[in-house]
């Protein structure tokens, strides 16, 4: 087999990239980088590959889509509040991403002992961005309160 011009490239689901690498939605990337979001999507858009935006992002999707050189997709997380979490898909939808993940298992999360065990907290000036902006207010849903875990917060 000849393999001197192999080319990754590929679609998936109907989204050209370059390779079959995708970046997955993570939470809070500014407690990784000041840049944050927005220099993951600057990466992955050079790469050619798609970036998933967390709903849990510590920069607004729409700063996140201002900064992208490629495709977005938008992780979801579904509200109790209904309102929330439509008003987060028209707002994915008008910054142009073009395709909506959701996350089903929020309602029975696994007991996560390393977030326990290590007392996850974010430190100030990070926060969930994205219901910082929302229209529809949920009373302290964009702060993540000291000492709490990812299990409290979303309950």
């Amino acid at each position: 087999v000849d393999v001197s011009r192999v080319d990754p490239a590929t679609t998936v689901l109907g989204t050209s990239v370059t390779m079959p690498v995708l970046v997955a939605p993570t939470a809070f990337a500014k407690r990784a980088h000041p840049d944050g979001e927005a220099g993951i999507a600057r990466a992955a858009g050079a790469a050619g590959t798609v970036m998933t935006v967390s709903t849990l992002a510590s920069s607004t999707m729409e700063e996140i889509a201002a900064a992208a050189g490629g495709p977005l997709w938008y992780q979801l997380y579904v509200y109790r509040d209904r309102a929330v979490t439509e008003e987060l898909v028209a707002r994915a939808e008008a910054a142009g991403y073009q395709a909506i993940v959701l996350t089903v298992d929020t309602p029975v999360l696994g007991h996560r002992e390393r977030d326990t065990r290590n007392q996850f907290t974010l430190p100030d000036g990070v926060s969930v961005r994205n219901l910082e902006t929302c229209r529809t207010v949920i009373d302290g849903a964009s702060k993540w309160p000291k000492e709490s875990s990812f299990g409290a917060y979303i309950h």
